[in-house]
């Protein structure tokens, strides 16, 4: 009697639940989601390996706009949970709403983002300049690039949600 699960008057018999599974765009995103999770933990550890390996590191100042991008992508969490929310409570134009703000936000980080990276610019802090301004420029660039393509997929569905 082991894996009989249910009874279904109709088909006369017990049968077995047909296998879970897993939507298409969700395992996309899911293996997505591990790719892009494995490079960043791959990077990081790449940085504080390399702080420690020679003589060579000197950290650069970090600019100031870095505090108002942070506080930009928290709040765009913020804001990307109300647009759920109210996708889910069938609010469709409160969603739009709300993930207009999110894009807002999203683009506020990356122009924040050139901002930053002017600074340093003026400050003589380049890509080549050494090894941690080399990590501060490809760390950011990617999670700017990262950030760029979920805005354009975040457009996508504000454009679905009008």
């Amino acid at each position: 009697m082991a894996g009989i699960v249910l009874l279904r008057p109709d088909s006369g018999g017990y049968r077995r639940p047909p296998p879970r599974i897993p939507q298409n765009h969700m395992l996309a995103m899911t293996f997505a989601l591990a790719a892009i999770g494995m490079l960043f933990i791959g990077l990081f550890s790449a940085y504080v390996v390399r702080q420690g390996v020679s003589e060579d590191w000197k950290a650069i100042p970090m600019p100031p706009i870095l505090l108002a991008n942070t506080a930009a992508l928290l709040l765009s969490s913020l804001t990307i949970e109300k647009a759920r929310k109210a996708l889910r409570g069938g609010d469709r134009r409160g969603s739009a709403t709300w993930l207009a703000w999110t894009l807002t936000l999203g683009l506020l980080f990356l122009s924040g983002q050139l901002v930053a990276w002017r600074m340093l610019a003026v400050r003589g802090f380049y890509l080549s300049t050494n090894p941690h301004s080399s990590f501060f420029y490809l760390l950011t660039g990617l999670h700017g690039a990262h950030l760029a393509g979920g805005l354009f997929a975040l457009a996508g569905a504000a454009f679905l949600t009008r």
